[in-house]
């Protein structure tokens, strides 16, 4: 593959030939062999229902893992998994007609041009981001329908992303960033298409950025993070993007973004990207055909535990707790592994399972000979949770549940909400409460309260306490 022929990427032979060398790739024998190897590979996992990726697939594949054919397997076969297990973000194929809606509030925009070190500059125009949780799918959907076309025809060593919020209200996105889609598209993004982020730009005067970037920096590596810059205007942006990277509305040399942003929608949308889109949809994998005692744990950082294979559970308001087992827990975007609950349970000497369990059937045959709890079945995730809560003491156990169903009875006023959306708008407007997903390193959750106002009426602290009971 000396080169690629492509109408909006300009990817010379010079580039590919530079990129190529950059990860000891220009050896054409060297390549070839790389590739073979994984071919092979593929065609021995059981698992992974398509064998025939082109070769131009697997090469992207090795380039983006910056030549390391085993990383280049596991990102495979993420992708494949990630199409499997959570297929609502690749329904979609026709950028054109099935997101109309996201393309009228969100732009995503290859600029043509690469950088020195030959990175694809991308740049995302919000017009608005009051987006509904169906909206950011769909925005999320869109993405992944350009990073296929990206690994189809682009050639590149990297991403420089900018995004514009110049003309958006910052605190509506970060409200966006809490919703459970939000981890598992960045795992396919960044460990199943091998999205490699030189730097992320955020152009914004608002103070509040510094909550956005916080946040992001939840979901990624430590070493992510640190490429994540803040530009207030565009002068600042110069300094470390050369302007003619830039379209002509950010000052650059290249033609308006209004153009760029219709052609690419038009050949994404194209015959030929649909049916590629179609034919990598069977890119995925049959589960009950994986060596399981091989399967990957890190699969186990997406909303729901992935080590069996299982979907997400039911959740029971009147515990809290979704049921599960007590190894492994994962509610929307807060993933708790396996090893943070034996590190937790050795805390209080709950890590011998037998005397565990011999706590928790303490609790059970206590709460069956109290007359005045009308509850009998709580869960064994709930009655666990209630050992931990009291460092290990059931006595203390005891009395911390026959506390919450007594103030259940006597001061309903603060369960009756269930839906935080729609019952509880006031408080939502005025105070942000969010737990963020990482715990620290002696594993205690750390909660984000970010007050907007601070004129509270007497109702509005009731839905303030209302909406932390949730």
């Amino acid at each position: 593959m000396g080169s690629i022929e492509n109408p909006l990427l300009n990817i010379s032979p010079a580039i590919v030939k530079n990129v190529r060398k950059l990860y000891g790739l220009d050896d054409q024998k060297r390549l070839d062999e790389a590739i073979k190897i994984l071919e092979d590979w593929v065609q021995k996992q059981p698992h992974i229902i398509k064998k025939d990726f082109s070769k131009r697939f697997l090469e992207t594949a090795i380039v983006s893992c910056k030549g390391s054919v085993e990383k280049a397997k596991k990102q495979i076969d993420t992708l494949c998994t990630m199409k499997t297990m959570a297929p609502r973000f690749f329904v979609k194929c026709n950028l054109k007609t099935e997101l109309q809606n996201i393309l009228e509030k969100v732009w995503v925009i290859l600029l043509p041009q690469t950088s020195e070190d030959h990175c694809r500059v991308v740049l995302i125009k919000t017009f608005d981001n009051n987006l509904t949780p169906e909206e950011i799918l769909q925005f999320f959907q869109y993405v992944l329908i350009l990073a296929d076309y990206v690994r189809a025809n682009d050639y590149v060593n990297g991403f420089i992303i900018i995004v514009d919020y110049r003309d958006v209200n910052i605190f509506n996105l970060i409200t966006r960033l809490t919703t459970p889609d939000v981890h598992p598209f960045l795992n396919i993004l960044i460990k199943g298409y091998g999205g490699r982020m030189k730097n992320m730009h955020l152009i914004t005067e608002s103070k509040a950025v510094d909550i956005v970037v916080t946040t992001v920096k939840q979901f990624i590596s430590e070493k992510l993070g640190k490429r994540i810059l803040v530009h207030k205007n565009l002068e600042e942006l110069y300094e470390v993007v050369p302007r003619d990277l830039l379209p002509e509305e950010y000052g650059g040399k290249l033609k308006s973004y209004h153009k760029m942003q219709a052609e690419l929608v038009d050949e994404v949308s194209s015959e030929k990207h649909i049916e590629y889109l179609k034919m990598m949809s069977k890119a995925c994998t049959d589960e009950t055909k994986r060596n399981t005692e091989k399967f990957n744990e890190e699969y186990m950082g997406m909303p729901g535990s992935f080590r069996n294979l299982t979907p997400p559970q039911k959740t029971h308001r009147a515990s809290g707790i979704a049921r599960r087992s007590p190894a492994t827990v994962s509610v929307g975007l807060r993933t708790v592994s396996k090893d943070i609950v034996n590190n937790i349970r050795k805390i209080y000497n709950l890590d011998d399972t037998k005397r565990l369990n011999e706590a928790i059937k303490i609790l059970e045959h206590w709460i069956q000979k109290q007359p005045h709890i009308v509850k009998k079945d709580f869960d064994k995730r709930f009655l666990e949770t209630a050992l931990i809560t009291c460092k290990g003491s059931v006595e203390k156990a005891k009395k911390q549940i026959d506390t919450l169903c007594t103030m259940k009875t006597m001061v309903p006023k603060f369960f009756v909400p269930y839906n935080l959306k729609t019952e509880l708008p006031t408080a939502l407007e005025k105070v942000w409460h969010i737990p963020l997903p990482k715990l620290t390193e002696d594993y205690c959750r750390i909660v984000w309260i970010k007050s907007f106002s601070n004129d509270f009426t007497p109702d509005d602290l009731l839905q303030f306490f209302q909406y932390s009971i949730i």
